[in-house]
């Protein structure tokens, strides 16, 4: 589990075996790796190891690894290249046989690098023991969802024959995979009784259940509500993270315990963000927050559909309750917004997270339908349901960095190594169970049995009794809606006609440069000693007679160069020599999904302390507009061009002049919550359903911020005679 140098200290001070008398032990336990080899024998006897039922879920995801072509003497494979899908979709196996120079050569020619590592784990239906690495393979991320498809169908005939019962597949953020999802979960048509009809469209005898990551729904819905170029109008409010900056502003942070960097959407991973946003205590603070109602069950949303996910003291019933209510919540502002000539592609969740949504919703009734059928309550773990098994194997790998090594850069050879390490810490510490304490395992087990004898006596609700809470969530749902303003039929809460066919922009995700990370220099001590000692060894040159004959698998080759010249090389060395280079990834892999931000946005602003007309205005300010001839008192949400089309509207700023320059010619509009000003100095809100961008020629002045005493914001006799004053002169 360590390197050389350390193991060598820890062997002469307290008398361990040698290195060598350790591999074949270490052989017995665990064999290498071999990539794209699928490993259903020691999967099964993973299981049987463990005492675990043979039912398993799968989990897919890639990561980024350095693009870089090596020599693995004890296979004589190169590694590094991106092995061809089969007509299973699954990769080839031992196809880059180190044989000749000439053979080496044509690799690079006709092949491409991985530069990503693709996991498949097969996750037990056990909250004790890991997750199992049942592939592992290099891509150059370019496949398609048939080839999806086809390698499930091997991967549910394979399990089969092992007598090992595959109960459904998750990923995240990849629209290839959730293209095949779709496919296999919403059929054209269905046989499911009426009571079904209208509201769940999957077929309820599926045998297999497709679920998305639901820690990435989460952050991507924290991503879309961040954006700055995106304004989600909800009946006569509008969501926006202006009111969390006005919490962060206004509220000590023990009362609510978020910060202005959880506020950053450049960071796209960042959950524990998600965590803060959506904490009761945020919540409860929004509610002493004017025009925050949509910012409030926005962030609802968000915590539904994570908890029914995610916590493990909710009954299945609970599960059911919370994320159908967000469902229909969600339709009914889907359809309140077509029929409000918004735009679903600017003004609502992205397509993949709403497909997302339904995908889940619909599975987690299927999977309470087949456990209860079978009479296993206790293997409704949902939370196991998902691809934070990939994300957990891959942090331990990254950690798997020994003392005395500062590489941080993996390739896929260095991948392969990394994975047969932790398969071999996962052994050892079950081999030894009874003769070493683990304390972590020993709390994760006697957790675990207390959460199986709560849903075993739990018990899975009935049809019937899942239909009555389905229909208790769509009224709540169809209530919530109605207080912000939005207001449907109840034969609008169907989901889109066509869940069979819907589209997803295809992305790819941590691409290389694309969010224009900084990459560490490459460390030449670390990364190519190996590799300079095999340059002098290799210096043997046989110009003027014929090489001795080499054998194919061992470590050196025959290359004669364009001169004539015949050499006897390592062929570690010639793949060295044959390589333009590698890139180096960040060792902080949270840097590879941020984008750059402008700095200046992060700095601290200065609030408003009088009635001025300011050259510049920012989110969250209080300024005074014209509006057809009158005056009308606006915070502002969002800045937007009032020309162009797409992206070439977007505003990405969070602060705007109230000049327009002479060279621009788009015009400059922002999103406001509006308010009326009384003669008392009270504001009343604008109650509208039409949110949009007003022209920022019509500002005249920005004012402090209101105070608000029981409940009702006011301005003072001062500023309101300011106001006047200020009007009249204008």
């Amino acid at each position: 589990m360590t390197n050389s140098t350390l193991y060598g200290i820890l062997q002469k001070n307290l008398g361990l075996p040698s290195k060598a008398a350790l591999q074949p032990i270490m052989k017995e336990i665990s064999s290498p790796l071999v990539e794209g080899e699928f490993r259903w024998k020691e999967l099964s006897d993973y299981l049987d190891s463990h005492g675990l039922s043979r039912e398993i879920w799968v989990g897919e995801d890639g990561t980024r690894i350095v693009a870089r072509v090596e020599y693995d003497p004890s296979s004589n494979q190169i590694i590094g290249f991106a092995p061809k899908l089969n007509s299973q979709g699954c990769p080839e196996v031992k196809k880059f046989d180190a044989s000749t120079a000439e053979t080496i050569i044509s690799y690079f020619s006709n092949n491409l690098k991985s530069n990503y590592a693709y996991v498949i784990m097969a996750q037990p239906l056990s909250d004790v023991v890991p997750a199992f690495c049942l592939c592992v393979f290099g891509t150059n991320n370019k496949f398609s969802a048939g080839d999806v498809l086809r390698r499930w169908e091997y991967m549910k005939e394979k399990a089969s024959s092992f007598n090992i019962i595959l109960r459904g597949f998750s990923s995240d953020a990849d629209t290839r995979l959730l293209c095949a999802m779709r496919v296999q979960s919403f059929p054209e048509s269905t046989n499911n009784p009426l009571i079904w009809y209208g509201w769940y469209v999957q077929d309820l005898d599926q045998e297999y259940s497709y679920i998305q990551d639901t820690v990435h729904i989460g952050t991507k819905m924290r991503t879309r509500f961040l954006k700055d170029s995106i304004i989600l109008p909800m009946g006569n409010y509008v969501a926006s993270p202006t009111h969390l900056r006005s919490i962060i502003e206004d509220i000590s942070k023990l009362e609510h315990g978020l910060t202005n960097t959880d506020l950053k959407s450049a960071d796209k991973m960042n959950f524990k963000a998600v965590l803060r946003m959506t904490d009761s205590r945020v919540l409860d603070s929004l509610n002493n927050v004017h025009g925050a109602a949509a910012t409030h069950k926005y962030l609802q949303l968000m915590s539904d559909i994570l908890v029914s996910f995610l916590d493990k003291n909710l009954t299945a019933s609970q599960r059911i309750f919370l994320i159908w209510k967000s469902i229909f919540f969600i339709r009914v502002w889907r359809k309140w917004l077509e029929e409000n000539e918004f735009s679903t592609s600017t003004n609502f969740l992205t397509s993949f997270t709403y497909f997302c949504l339904e995908l889940n919703a619909h599975a987690l009734i299927a999977l309470v339908r087949k456990f209860r059928n079978e009479h296993k309550p206790a293997h409704l773990m949902v939370w196991l349901f998902s691809s934070q098994c990939n994300e957990n194997f891959f942090r331990i790998l990254r950690s798997f960095t020994p003392t005395f090594s500062t590489i941080v850069n993996v390739s896929m050879r260095g991948f392969l190594g990394r994975c047969r390490k932790i398969h071999l810490q996962t052994e050892l510490i079950q081999k030894l169970e009874g003769e070493v304490v683990f304390p972590k395992v020993l709390e994760k087990i006697s957790i675990a049995a207390e959460l199986s004898s709560i849903l075993s006596a739990q018990g899975l609700p009935s049809d019937e009794e899942i239909c009555l809470i389905v229909k208790q969530a769509r009224i709540e749902a169809l209530s919530d809606s109605a207080e912000l303003g939005m207001k449907t039929a109840i034969d609008r809460l169907v989901p889109p006609t066509s869940l069979q066919v819907f589209n997803f922009k295809e992305k790819k995700s941590e691409q290389a440069g694309q969010n224009g990370e900084d990459l560490p220099p490459p460390v030449p001590e670390d990364v190519y000693d190996d590799v300079l000692e095999d340059t002098a060894i290799a210096n043997i040159s046989t110009p003027e007679s014929d090489p001795l004959e080499l054998p194919k698998t061992g470590p050196f080759l025959k290359h004669t160069s364009a001169n004539g010249r015949t050499q006897i090389i390592r062929k570690s060395t010639f793949l060295w020599l044959l390589s333009s280079g590698h890139q180096n990834l960040s060792s902080d892999r949270l840097v590879r999904v941020q984008t750059k931000v402008d700095t200046c946005q992060n700095e601290q602003w200065e609030q408003v302390k009088e009635v001025a007309r300011q050259e510049t205005i920012r989110l969250g300010d209080w300024c005074v507009f014209k509006y057809e001839g009158d005056i009308v008192i606006g915070r502002v949400l969002a800045f937007s061009y009032l020309s162009g089309k797409g992206k070439s509207m977007q505003y990405s700023s969070s602060t705007a002049p109230t000049t327009k320059p002479m060279s621009k010619v788009k015009g400059l509009g922002c999103l406001c919550s509006f308010y009326e000003l009384s003669l008392m100095g009270q504001l009343l809100p604008v109650k509208t359903s039409i949110h949009e961008f007003y022209d920022i020629d019509n500002y005249l002045c920005s004012i402090p911020r209101p105070q608000c005493t029981d409940g009702t914001l006011r301005l003072s006799a001062m500023v309101v005679g300011l106001i006047e004053t200020l009007v009249e002169d204008s």
